[in-house]
């Protein structure tokens, strides 16, 4: 094994974090994430502030240029291509940067107009499903899927013209991550529906036809919404912009909880059902009051639970073949909105993650990549055997690090809209339900930062004096 030479408290003290991380070694529970962005988050920013150097005739004439050079609704990867060949080769470093966020932005935004203007399914029932109507909603559908392969062929096209697509690959792996194979889920079940309603012979087709538009009923209004979520989400990311909104929780969360339902075929149930939900595999139980409000971004909030409910069911899917319970509670506290996701699958071992995370120490040291202070840590000598599981919790948020199998991008996309709301958030092994993850939300609409962060330490400390659950995340 490969270790650093010990260098005891000198080193963490000469890092510009050692006091904080100093606090992570001991288990500090009032420690807040407010450690530094990961780079690709400041790059975000760097980006967007090359655009703000625009005057606003050079900004109007690349929005101009991308609009025409840029089709999703009819051939994104012609777009693309024509995108590559009349602009991006001519263009210096700092110009590539402002125009691939130009790109990306315009791309999510029509992504996100277009899918507001898919009808719903009460809408498309009132013509009696006219074919034109459907078909004019299933090509809108398709824009999003259209916007994905297009920053799929910039990214590759930019890596092989210009070595770099930082933006472009980013933007693409977290929807890969969300969107996943969703728009063609929804978009098989209306087909079956109107195949079912052409091809059947009257005398058979009640009872199909009933579970064709059963089927349809699940994923389209939902679907289509947990879209607009991702892209809306995305976007924000992005800009670094969240606007607060106050909305009901329990609606903005709703759209959330049943995509997983309908995709893991899980029952959705509230709290007022009967027995202990943490008992009843293959359930997600929402025990959200029905009237409470919060301020927020709900697109946001709606792609945090979405994660958090998908990952355990996943996991507990693949690794163990069995079905879990998930609950999602929340309460006020303090002036903020506590959100708790919980669940039955299988937990999160200290001392896998703890493996886990020296292996890719020694992989980033043979490959001659960076390490955080943690990862120095880690493999020290002196230190490695006194990181306390708040430090490893730091790394899961981390793009790309996962100690399941996964992608790492689920973890990443909570921290970055979390972090965006200027909250909270910690891991949680519970010794008999598994895993869950809580964040705490300020609940005001007001966005000066100081009192935003004050509300989340107060919240904090009286969270902790309650001691709540055996802690062993930030």
């Amino acid at each position: 094994m490969n270790k650093l030479t010990p260098t005891g408290l000198g080193k963490i003290f000469s890092h510009s974090n050692g006091p904080k991380m100093l606090r992570l070694l001991v288990g500090d529970p009032t420690l807040e994430q407010d450690l530094p962005s990961d780079d690709w988050r400041i790059k975000f920013a760097e980006m967007n502030q090359l655009i703000e150097g625009l005057s606003e005739s050079e900004f109007q004439v690349l929005q101009e240029e991308i609009g025409s050079l840029i089709h999703l609704s009819g051939s994104a990867e012609a777009g693309i291509y024509k995108v590559m060949e009349d602009k991006v080769k001519n263009l210096s470093d700092q110009e590539l940067m402002v125009f691939e966020l130009i790109l990306v932005k315009k791309t999510l935004k029509t992504v996100v107009e277009t899918l507001g203007q898919i009808p719903s399914l009460e809408d498309l029932s009132k013509n009696d499903f006219n074919q034109g109507d459907c078909d004019e909603a299933l090509e809108k559908l398709y824009v999003s899927y259209n916007a994905l392969n297009a920053l799929d062929i910039y990214a590759e096209e930019m890596e092989k013209n210009k070595g770099s697509a930082f933006l472009s690959k980013i933007v693409s792996s977290q929807l890969h991550h969300d969107q996943g194979s969703m728009v063609q889920g929804i978009s098989s079940s209306m087909d079956y529906y109107l195949g079912v309603r052409e091809d059947y012979p009257e005398d058979e087709m009640e009872d199909t036809l009933n579970e064709a538009f059963h089927n349809l009923e699940i994923k389209w209004d939902i679907g289509i919404q947990l879209l607009k979520d991702i892209f809306s989400s995305n976007l924000a990311i992005i800009e670094g912009q969240f606007e607060l909104k106050k909305f009901n929780l329990k609606q903005a969360l709703m759209p959330a909880i049943q995509s997983n339902a309908s995709r893991f075929k899980y029952k959705v149930q509230d709290s007022n059902t009967p027995g202990d939900p943490y008992e009843q595999p293959g359930t997600i139980t929402a025990d959200i009051d029905p009237d409470m409000e919060i301020y927020g971004v709900p697109e946001g909030l709606s792609i945090i639970i979405y994660n958090l409910i998908k990952n355990p069911i996943k996991i507990s899917h693949i690794y163990k073949d069995k079905l879990i319970a998930v609950v999602i509670s929340a309460e006020e506290v303090d002036g903020c909105i506590s959100i708790f996701v919980r669940d039955t699958g299988t937990g999160i071992s200290y001392d896998d993650k703890r493996d886990y995370f020296i292996q890719e120490a020694e992989r980033k040291i043979n490959s001659k990549e960076s390490l955080s202070l943690v990862e120095e840590l880690l493999i020290d000598e002196t230190w490695g055997g006194k990181v306390s599981p708040d430090a490893l919790n730091q790394l899961l948020f981390q793009r790309g690090v996962s100690s399941s199998g996964g992608t790492g991008v689920g973890l990443d996309i909570v921290k970055s809209i979390i972090e965006g709301h200027q909250g909270s958030v910690r891991i949680y092994n519970h010794p008999q339900y598994g895993a869950g993850v809580q964040f705490l939300i300020p609940n005001t609409d007001s966005t000066d930062p100081t009192l935003r962060k004050q509300m989340i330490e107060n919240a904090l400390v009286g969270m902790y004096r309650e001691k709540l659950d055996q802690v062993v995340g930030m």
